[in-house]
This record gives structure tokens, sequence and C-alpha cells, in this order.
């Protein structure tokens, strides 16, 4: 029953907008003139009369409909041919607007035209809308035929009856209209509501402009809790109208919006209507948003309001001044934006002449794009003796005066004020101070000794930072960034206390001096094009973490007599520096990850003799084109998991003796290193799980020497060219000879062979593991083995192989029979065949289905000895008691309060995800993501999703409301950018909405989601 009162409502609406379309002058000419004679005055009469008699017997027909099949069915054909009916009018009204505009651009540039209006020099007879038309008043007329023979009655709507002529309105250009399933059920409920009383919540009022609602229904809500957002303020005609919505009775609101949309020029008229849009006492929350007055309503800041809390003022162009927010006892958090009329804030934003204390609760206060602001009036008086974050963003006229008495201040962050001047405030609470183009600010550190976090950036004139600097003893992490003329650190040295150092894009460092750091955790240098000399045998011992990148001049000095460090470092990650003769593995005991881009590093010996390196776990090597050998001696590395080496032109020979000394490498990718000719003596590691060779033309010619078959543990095998190979001297032609692949493999890749033209099924036969082929970028392949694949295969992916293609194409192509048995088909990004997996599987899927694989697995050993299924079906349900049981107790719960400080504690709640998704491998990923979210921390932001009722009656209404979610997600981006982040991490997909506005304006930012809406590229060094 539900569904049929929504489908009538909307099959209501429809019929609306039906007739506000038809009133068009616009549309009404247009149409005429595409009609000989009056025929087009004909057609429009008789449309406009069937819809008119259907529109009567709607009503009852609504009615009969949840008894009488007949009837329902007469209304489900109805909305069919009223929705044809619509589609037709706006394919009309588009093609109307377009030559509207072709008029008006003729009449600029030409002077010829005398109207701008004016259709008919554009629009010739169009004989196939003219018959559309006729068909639909055809049909229409079919059914008031039936009406009788149904016992439908003309019953007339009392809300839009045709006695009521409806208001013409203009051409609603609906190109950009789009929503939500979920969202147009909410609207759809509501819609042509008329008393609602009973109401409780309603997030969003739109008022109308033509049509839709009007400010005053809102009286009728009498009961509105929590929060209630009201757009289109500027279609409100007069104060009168904003005073009958009676906001000032509704004392269970806690939360309103005020929103106007495009400025009027009635400024008067707006002062009246946020005057009369008075909210009651109780309010908590409150928004005004581009209120087009020259000042504020009194009752904004009376003293009255004790309950509010949060108040934010945004895009008020046309306010001269500030409200007395001063007043208000409770006001904790305050946020004031884009008022380009704002040149002062002086005395009254405080509430001049009141004798009580000025924002006595104050916590919170921000200035953003206050691009006139000039000068802020400061009292002196401890007028912000509880604020705790003061925030100015883009204010770049501002000159002077921060707040001298703070005494509470905990982070302070002023963003791109370049023309201010001012002293830090002091306080003995200061935790955080981020300055970021303001060259301006006098960089003394007496009063703010207590500082945790100091960020310096963009200062172009910044040379040296003062000696005080040393003052700061609780200083733990120091960020210094695009400050292209600073020199070199104090010579009083940095902060003892510190424990993160980043420094990036200062052109002019020419050392770093980190010795006396002993509490110093990780080092980041980036873009330090004059830093000449980094001694990494006086690093701090407690450093876990070094990341270098893009110094070029850099010369790394490291001795190989040298002891070992006891170093704590655990991350070395070095990228396009100068150059480092050696770099002696053993002199870092505790590494665990080593990663070299673009460096010209000469080898990677172990030091004196062979050493155990029980703590490295990952080895990447890419573009040390001088290398000719890594690991020169023997290294004993029972942990290393995965070894990676790539764009090594030099590189001849891999670590010696990789079968016994690394017995744990699991992982083994050995990318365009076009130098290697076999694999180490005694071949590789039993336990090897995936191996990846590619652009290695030397290597594949001794693929017979390989030994893959003596692998057991090999499940994943990727082959292809590399780009140093030229095309005629391409490696292969049919892919591979019999048996040289494991029987094992459960995944085989096949890339980037441009000569391959067949594939040798021999080579195939004895795979029968294999679950997973890809085959891509071979453009001559165009055949598939004669004999087809193993019956075990269930996913076939081929990507750029365009004279496979066609002949794969399902039920038609000549290769189709050989691959119709398989599953899972994808060719080109397009799945063909899809028959048994299906569904977007999230976490629980995963491991469902990875248990789920895992007691077939055993089920199927249970059989062989012997058992009965029926005895294993019984089986089942005890285990699954038993596993719950087990489980209960290992399940990390609270996951809401972890401390995502405790390294331990985000390792345990993330070991299950990570599982389900890298089975095997959660050991080595979970520590990995733990440090990232560590280092970088992480922002939780609330849903722009829309989650209440939203009350809108016509088209216009919601194009407005679908640019009110643009703007939110734009703004939300913006936020983002302006944080400095490089990275976004998100557990969840990335809308497509997001991802536009990411992609215009912030592409530096690199997003990895969890499930992204498209492919985007990303590295994690």
């Amino acid at each position: 029953m539900a569904e049929m009162m929504i489908a009538g409502s909307l099959l209501s609406a429809s019929f609306k907008v039906l007739f506000e379309r038809l009133a068009c002058p616009l549309f009404v000419k247009f149409f005429k003139s595409l009609t000989r004679h009056n025929e087009g005055d004909k057609l429009l009469k008789k449309l406009k009369s069937k819809l008119l008699r259907l529109s009567v017997i709607l009503n009852d027909a609504e009615k009969q409909q949840f008894t009488n099949q007949l009837v329902k069915d007469w209304l489900d054909e109805l909305k069919d041919a009223i929705y044809h009916a619509d589609d037709l009018v706006d394919e009309i009204a588009t093609k109307a607007l377009g030559c509207k505009v072709e008029a008006e651009f003729r009449s600029a540039v030409k002077n010829q035209v005398t109207t701008s209006t004016s259709t008919s020099d554009s629009s010739v007879y169009d004989a196939k809308l003219v018959s559309q038309m006729e068909e639909i008043i055809k049909r229409l007329e079919c059914f008031l035929e039936e009406k009788d023979d149904l016992g439908l009655k003309e019953i007339a709507d009392l809300k839009w009856s045709h006695s009521h002529r409806l208001p013409s309105t203009s051409l609603v250009d609906e190109s950009g209209v789009y929503g939500r399933d979920d969202d147009k059920e909410k609207i759809i409920k509501i819609l042509l509501l008329g008393e609602a009383s009973s109401l409780q919540h309603l997030t969003d009022f739109v008022v109308g402009k033509c049509s839709g609602s009007a400010i005053n229904e809102l009286k009728e809500f009498h009961n509105l809790r929590a929060k209630l957002t009201i757009s289109g303020l500027q279609n409100v005609k007069s104060g009168r109208d904003a005073l009958e919505a009676k906001l000032k009775e509704k004392e269970h609101l806690e939360e309103i919006v005020l929103e106007w949309g495009k400025t009027t020029e009635d400024s008067q008229n707006e002062r009246e209507v946020l005057e009369n849009l008075q909210p009651h006492k109780n309010l908590k929350r409150l928004t005004i948003k581009r209120y087009g007055g020259t000042r504020f309503s009194e009752w904004l800041g009376d003293h009255s309001y004790f309950n509010i809390v949060s108040l934010c003022i945004d895009k008020c162009d046309h306010c001269f001044s500030l409200p007395p927010l001063g007043k208000l006892p409770s006001l904790k958090h305050l946020n004031i934006a884009r008022m380009n009329g704002i040149i002062m804030v002086g005395e009254e934003f405080y509430g001049d002449g009141s004798s009580t204390k000025p924002f006595q609760s104050l916590e919170t206060l921000r200035f953003e794009e206050m691009l006139e602001w000039v000068e802020w009036y400061i009292l002196g008086a401890e007028e912000f003796s509880q604020l705790k974050e003061l925030c100015i963003i883009k204010c770049p006229k501002l000159v002077g005066g921060l707040p001298i008495r703070m005494p509470s201040w905990v982070s302070l962050e002023i963003r791109e004020c370049s023309a201010l001047t001012a002293l830090l405030p002091r306080t003995s609470v200061a935790n955080k101070l981020v300055l970021n183009g303001c060259n301006g600010v006098d960089l003394g550190w007496h009063g703010v000794s207590s500082l945790v976090k100091l960020e310096i950036s963009n200062m172009p004139s910044l040379k040296e930072l003062t000696p005080e600097l040393h003052m700061l003893t609780n200083l733990q992490e120091l960020i210094i960034r695009n400050c292209r003329s600073l020199v070199s650190f104090p010579h009083t040295g940095l902060p003892l206390m510190l424990t993160r150092l980043e420094v990036r894009r200062c052109e002019a460092l020419d050392s770093v001096n980190v010795c006396l750091n002993t509490r110093l955790q990780k080092l980041v240098i980036e873009n330090c094009s004059s830093l000449l000399s980094f001694a990494v045998g006086v690093l701090p011992i407690t450093l876990n973490l070094i990341h270098i990148s893009k110094c070029p001049k850099l010369v790394f000095s490291v001795s190989e007599e040298m002891e070992c460090c006891n170093s704590s470092l655990k991350w070395l990650s070095l990228h396009s520096c100068g150059t480092l003769k050696s770099l002696p593995l053993g002199f870092f005991p505790k590494l665990r990850h080593l990663n070299t881009t673009n460096f010209e590093i000469l080898s990677i010996p172990n030091g004196h003799g062979p050493r155990i390196s029980t703590s490295l776990v990952r080895v990447e090597i890419s573009g040390c084109n001088s290398m000719v050998s890594c690991l020169q001696e023997a290294l004993y590395a029972p942990n290393l998991k995965t070894f990676w080496v790539q764009n090594c032109k030099k590189l001849k020979l891999l670590p010696e003796g990789m079968h016994t000394h690394l017995p744990s490498l699991e992982s083994l990718t050995i990318w365009n290193c076009p130098e290697i000719e076999t694999f180490p003596e005694g071949g590789l590691p039993s336990n090897l799980r995936r191996l990846q060779v590619w652009g290695c033309k030397k290597l594949v010619d001794c693929r017979r020497e390989w030994g893959l078959q003596r692998l057991p543990s090999l499940t994943e095998f990727v082959f292809g060219g590399g780009k140093y190979e030229e095309e005629d001297d391409d490696v292969l032609e049919s892919f591979l000879e019999e048996a040289l692949l494991p029987p094992t493999l459960t995944l085989l890749g096949i890339n980037n062979l441009q000569n391959l033209k067949s594939i040798n099924y021999q080579s195939f036969q004895h795979l029968t593991c294999l679950k997973e082929l890809r085959i891509c970028q071979c453009p001559q392949l165009q055949s598939l083995p004669e004999e087809g694949f193993l019956a075990s295969l269930s996913m076939l992916e081929i990507f750029a192989c365009p004279l496979l293609k066609p002949r794969c194409e399902r039920d038609r192509g000549d290769e189709w029979h050989k691959i119709a048995h398989i599953p899972f088909v994808k060719i080109d990004d397009e799945v063909i065949c899809f028959e048994q997996l299906t569904g977007n599987f999230r976490d629980g899927a995963n491991l469902t289905v990875l248990f789920a694989g895992e007691l077939l697995q055993n089920a199927e050993e249970l059989i062989r000895m012997g058992l009965h299924p029926s005895e294993i079906i019984i089986g089942y349900p005890k285990a699954t008691n038993k596993t719950v049981e087990i489980l209960d107790e290992l399940v990390e719960k609270g996951s809401e309060k972890m401390d995502v400080r405790n390294k331990d504690e985000v390792i345990k709640r993330m070991k299950a995800t990570v599982a389900s998704k890298e089975f095997g491998l959660e050991d080595i990923l979970c520590p990995l993501i733990a440090e990232v979210v560590m280092f970088v921390g992480g922002v939780n932001t609330s849903a722009t999703e829309t989650k209440g009722t939203v009350l809108i009656h016509s088209a216009e209404q919601l194009e407005n409301y679908a640019k009110t979610e643009d703007a939110k997600v734009e703004e939300l981006i913006k936020e983002i950018a302006y944080s400095s982040a490089k990275v976004i991490v998100s557990g969840a997909a990335v809308g497509k909405m997001a991802l536009h506005f990411y992609d215009v304006e912030f592409a530096d930012i690199s997003i990895l989601a969890s499930s992204p809406t498209k492919f985007i590229d990303h590295q994690i060094f």
C-alpha cells in the first residue's frame, strides 16, 4: 500500500510539472512555430483538456486502486503515458531554450534581431514532434474513454484544482538535476503533504520562487525537532511571510541553518526576513549563509540566547559589521567566513557598552577567507580567557594585532595572512602552532615554551630560526615546508625532546644536524636541493624511520669499518638523491624495510662477512643504474618476505644463496633488469609463493634453468616483457615450453609480450590448480589453445589484446567455445561472463569465504579418510558453536574507543580485516599500516548524505538541493587541500562528485580507497 501511495503522489506531481511547462510562454511560442497555421494552438488546447480531465479523475483512481486491480493497472499505464508526455515536452522545451540562447547571441553580435525571445527564425516545421504530440493526445483520449467502464468519477483536488489557474513559470533547465533513490523516497513521502502538524524531523525546507513551498507553510510544523535547514530565503516576498513561519514558537529545534541563494538588491527586505525568523531561546546551534542585508538583526547578539553554543556566519558580503556575539554567554564555537564587506572587527563585536565579560565561554574561534579585513580591535581585557583554538585563514589584508591575553590557548593556526605583523600571545598550555605564509609574525618563543607541535611553511624570507628555538623544551614535532631562504638550523641545536623532524622544499638549506636529538624517531627530508652531507654514523639511536627524497647534491657518509650502532632504525627510504658508495646493512640490525629509488648506490654489502638480519622483512631497489650486484656477501635474513628489484640496468647478480639464506621469502619481483642472466646457485627459496619476471631478456633466455618445478609453494607467477626490449627482439612468440611451470600455480599472468602469437597448451595441461589467468598487452595474440583451458579455471581477464578481443565475443566469437565454461570472463574492463561470482565483497564476505573454503578443504580430507558426509554435516554445528566460543575470546571489541596512538592496539583491530584481503600477509601488512596511522593520523568527517526528510515541490528546488550537496562536497575537499595533506586514505568508496573536484582542482593529492569508484595510480614508500 505504501508503494501505491508513493506512486500516486509522484503521478500527481508529474501532472503539476506538465501544467507548469505547458503554461510557459517560451514553450508555447516555440511549439507554435513548429506547426502549420493554427495547428499548434489546437494541439496544446487538446493536450491541456485531456490532462485536466484526467487530473480530476486521478483522486478517485488513487483511492480505488487498493481494492480494484483493474484500476491499479489503469493507473500504471497512465503513469507511463504521462511520463512519455513529460519527456516530449521536455525535449521541446530544451530546443526552445537553445533557440533562445542562439537568438540572444545573434542579437548581441550582429544587432540584427529585434527581440531576444524570438524563435521563429531558428525553427521550422517538425513533422516528427507534431506526430508524437498527436499520438500522446490519442493515448490520453483512450484513458478517458475507459474511465466510465472502470466507474471512475471526477473529484476535484482542492490543492491544485484546475479552477485555480497555475502560475506561469520560466523554463527550468534540468540538465544538471539528479538525485539518489533513498532521498527520492523521502521526498515522495511528504510531497503535497498539506497538513503535517505531527511531523518532527524536517531537515531541509526549500523556499520556492514561483511554485512549491512558501515560508509560511512552516507554521504548521509545531513539533519540529533536532535540525532544520531553510534554504532559498531570497524567495521570501516579505518579512510578514517570514513571521508567519513562527520559528520563535518551535521550542524543540536545537539547530537552525538559514541560507539565502543569489544575492538580492532588496537589502531591506532581507533584513526584515532575518528579523522575523528569530528562533526560540532553546536554540543551541545557528548558521547563517549568504544573507544579503547590510546589518544583522538585534536578536542575534541577545544575551537571552543563553543556550547557543555554536554559531557560523558565512558569505554575508553586504554586512559591514559583525553582531555583538560577545554577549552570548554560552557560545563555545564561532566560525566567521567569507565576509568580504568586513574591513574592521571593532568594539561592536564584543558587545560595546555591555557590563559583562565578553566571550566568557568561547573555546574555538575561526576566521576564514576575509579578503577585505584589515584591522582587529583588541580590548586587551582577557576577552578570550577561555579560548583554546584560534584559526585565521586567508585574510591577506589583516595588518596587525592578535589577542595578547589568551591564557588558555592550546592551538593557534595562521595561514596565508601575508600582511599580519604580530607577537605570539603568551600562555603556559600551548600545544600546537601552525604558521603558513605569515612573514610578519614574530617568531619569539619565550611565551610558548609548552609547545608540542610547531609547523612553519611558505615563508620565503625566513633565513634562520632564532637560537631561542631550543627553549621549546616540550617540542616533539617540528615541520618546516617551503622556506626557500632558510640556510641552517640554530647553532644551539634543535629542542632535545624532538621526536619528529620534517623538512620539505627548503632549497637553501645545506646541512641537517640531529646528532644531539637523542629522542628523535622520525626524520623526513624532501626537495632540499642544496643539502650536501648527511652522516649516517652519528644519527640518534632512537631513529626508527628515515625518508630522504630529491636531494641531488646529498652525499651519504657511511664507513664499512664502523661498528654496529645498535640503531633502532626500522624503515630506511632513499629516493632520487646523490651518491652513496655503499650501504652496509649490518649497520642497521633492526632494519625492517629498505627502499631505494633512483639512487646512485654502488653496492649494498652486509658488512664484515656473513651476518644475520633477523628484522629485515622487505627490500625494494629501483633505478639504481650503477649497481652491479646487491648484497655482495651472504645475508642471512630469516624473516625477509619481499624482495623487489626494478629498473637496474647494470645489475647482474641477485643475493647469493637465496635458497638457504632467505628461507621465508614469499614474494620476488624482478622488473626491467636486462643484464640478470640467471637465478643464484641453488635456486630460489622453497617457500616462495609469488614470482614476477618482467623485461629480463637474458634471464628468460635461460628459463629452462629456473627450476620452478622445485618450488612447492609457488602459487602466483607473472611474466612479461619490458621497456628495454626492442620490438623485433621480443623474447617469445609462443608462451613457454612444456612443464616449465609448477602444478601448484593458482594465478598466472602474461603481460606485454609484443610478438606473442600463440599460447602453448602443453604449458597449461598440468596446471590443475590454476584458477586465475590474466593476459595483458599482447597485440599479436589472436588465438587461445585449441584444447581450451582446464576446468579448474574460474577467472579469465584479457586486456589490450585487440586481435583476440573480437574472437572472444560471447556466443559469437570463434574463441568463445574455449572459454564459455569459465565463470568469470572480463575483457578490456568489460565483464562478459559473470555467472557464479556476484557482488562487491566486503571484509566480512571475504572472511566468510576464507572460512568456508578451509572447511570444505578439510571436509574433503575427512571423506578421503572414510568419514561419511552425514557425519561431517552433524559436526559442522558443533564446530560452529566451538568457533564462536573461541572467537568471542579473541575478537577485539570496542573499536570506537580505540587509541590510535597505541600501535599494538591498532594492529590488533585491523588484523582480521587485512587477513580477509591478503591472507598470510597480515603479520607483515598490519605493522606497516599501523605505522602509517601513527605517522599521519586520521580525519573522520560526518556524512554529507541527507539523513532526514526534505520538503521539495519543484524541479527548481530539487536542482538547488543538488547544488547545495555538491557545494558541501567541494568545501570538504578544499578543507583537506588547505590542511596540506598529500595522501587521503579512505575506508570506503570515494564518491564521483568528490573525485570530480579532486581531479579538477587538487590533483596533487593522492587518494587511496578500499573501494574507489575509479582507478587511481598510487605508490606508498
